[in-house]
């Protein structure tokens, strides 16, 4: 017997939102797969000199997500959710302020099911032709772009493979299992 492989399942989507939130749905899974039988503390303390903790990293994966959600909708994802995964408060702030003692590995994974669970309420709204609906951003440097949604999708995707990447690397320097 031949088994298929897709990533498309009948959502009664369109054909690109169908694609891109296939892709989504399935790196998340991959990603909760890989970290799943690591301790709290393997997640809360740094697994090498100079490095951000592994739950440091996959709260960024959702701060990511609530801010170009937040950017493609012009809502607000509320307070209870951003100071859940502390939305700028542990990875890559000014100011940090992360947990004082290791979380449960089930708080990650609800932190970024939260954000997810917004994320496709958001996309399964789509349409195809809603993936051209852009909106404008500067940067630091004062460059501005004009930013579509199809491209957050694409660097959503781009940056959770990212950090899983470095999240796995650094699962095998730590020799945790």
């Amino acid at each position: 017997m031949v088994k298929k492989l897709d990533v498309v399942e009948n959502l009664c989507l369109e054909a690109e939102v169908s694609l891109l939130w296939a892709i989504l749905r399935d790196i998340r899974k991959e990603t909760l797969k890989g970290v799943e039988k690591l301790t709290k503390e393997q997640l809360f303390i740094p697994p090498m000199e100079n490095e951000a903790p592994i739950g440091a990293y996959l709260m960024h994966i959702a701060e990511a997500e609530t801010y170009w959600l937040e950017m493609m909708s012009g809502l607000q994802v509320s307070d209870k959710i951003k100071q859940e995964h502390f939305c700028n408060a542990w990875f890559d702030c000014e100011n940090p302020n992360p947990p004082k003692e290791p979380l449960e590995p089930a708080y990650y994974v609800k932190a970024l099911t939260n954000v997810r669970n917004l994320l496709q309420k958001f996309v399964l709204a789509l349409t195809d032709s809603d993936l051209t609906k852009s909106f404008s951003r500067t940067n630091s440097k004062g460059e501005t772009y004009e930013i579509t949604f199809r491209w957050v999708l694409y660097h959503l995707i781009e940056h959770e493979v990212h950090h899983r990447g470095q999240i796995f690397f650094l699962m095998r320097k730590a020799k945790f299992k």
